[in-house]
């Protein structure tokens, strides 16, 4: 069941699509509702345990009916390449990705099995051609790249940043010098994410 603010899918929204065995309401899905909330728009947070190919079907079934030129995208890690997905091939008209995964991954990390979620007590099962339907989903490259923010951390524990950095060249960027894969310090560029996502502007 999607985490949400406002479940009416009509008007203007924005996707919040969390990390591999994360939740959506991790500390970063907790700032974006609360500050969604307090700006009067609308959130959807949807729970993604199952299959890259089973969260394609998922969002697609879940946007339906949603005017791609009034959908927000944000997403985390996984997510990322979850929200560059959606704005490829769906439409959006704005796309926040933080530190996401586009192929700059330790493959090591995703094994096959029950793995548990992350502060829960659920688990989801990876299965063995996982890391092949994500890799099928990393597009060659970002189209409108303008309509695209993307947050950097450059002491990102688990992927290389320094490929998000040359894949998402063309976007506008934000560098943490000092932050980590789960940007710890969220806080501090909730505001600027916050601004991109509802006007478009960009600037720290």
């Amino acid at each position: 069941m999607p985490w949400s603010v406002n479940k009416k899918m009509n008007g203007e929204i924005t996707l919040y699509l969390h990390g591999f065995l994360s939740r959506p309401d991790s500390n970063k899905g907790k700032l974006l509702k609360a500050e969604h909330e307090k700006r009067g728009l609308a959130f959807i947070a949807p729970e993604l345990y199952m299959s890259p190919k089973e969260v394609q079907t998922y969002l697609l079934e879940l946007l339906k009916g949603v005017d791609p030129q009034k959908l927000r995208v944000i997403g985390s890690s996984l997510g990322g390449l979850y929200g560059t997905w959606v704005s490829e091939n769906f439409g959006a008209q704005r796309s926040v990705l933080l530190n996401p995964a586009i192929g700059n991954w330790d493959t090591s990390e995703i094994k096959p099995g029950w793995a548990e979620v992350s502060g829960t007590s659920k688990r989801m099962w990876i299965g063995p051609d996982y890391l092949k339907q994500v890799e099928e989903m990393i597009p060659n490259k970002l189209t409108k790249p303008s309509r695209y923010m993307t947050v950097i951390s450059q002491k990102d524990e688990v992927l290389d940043w320094r490929v998000t950095e040359e894949f998402t060249e063309k976007t506008h960027q934000i560098f943490l010098p000092d932050s980590d894969h789960r940007i710890s310090d969220f806080q501090k560029i909730l505001q600027p994410v916050m601004d991109f996502v509802e006007f478009g502007k960009f600037g720290v």
